[in-house]
């Protein structure tokens, strides 16, 4: 048998109590529905064309499509999600041809999930390109517009020239 002093007995039922306490309190059932108290901080900040653009594997006809990768990333520096309207373009440098445009909505979640690369944090646009003479070593350029949801407006331009002609 052990001999328990009174001093002890009243510290031990103080956890016991304690223990008790908290326990009750840690299973409450999370608070349903967005916080409204804090700013969201995770909206971009910042959008630029990677240079991982480059020219795809070719389709069922044998052409490339240029895969355009774009980065948004937050305040932090990490890459996040947007929501809002994209516009990529592509165009020959120094050239009058009409640009080819792809206008994506990013407020649409299924678009958004099936366009947004885990490993890379990055959207994956690709973009059929059917200018003359698309050969390996063409200048192209690539500018991105985009307008969030809450009124973000971002732009960049990415210059590269064609590694392999775009089709087969």
């Amino acid at each position: 048998m052990t001999i328990v002093r009174d001093g002890s007995r009243r510290l031990i039922f103080a956890v016991l109590l304690a223990a008790f306490a908290m326990g009750s309190t840690g299973c409450e059932s999370a608070p349903k529905g967005p916080r409204r108290d804090l700013e969201w901080p995770w909206w971009p900040a910042s959008m630029r064309i990677v240079d991982l653009t480059r020219v795809g594997r070719p389709d069922a006809d044998g052409v490339r499509p240029i895969e355009v990768r774009i980065l948004f990333e937050d305040a932090g520096g990490l890459p996040v999600r947007a929501c809002g309207d994209l516009v990529v373009s592509i165009r020959r440098a120094n050239e009058p041809d009409d640009p080819v445009v792809v206008e994506i909505d990013l407020e649409d979640p299924t678009v958004s999930l099936d366009m947004f690369e885990d490993v890379t944090g990055c959207y994956l646009v690709p973009v059929e390109v059917d200018f003359p003479g698309l050969i390996k070593g063409r200048r192209m350029v690539v500018d991105a517009d985009y307008r969030g949801r809450d009124g973000t407006v971002f732009a960049d331009e990415f210059s590269f020239d064609l590694e392999m002609d775009l089709s087969d």
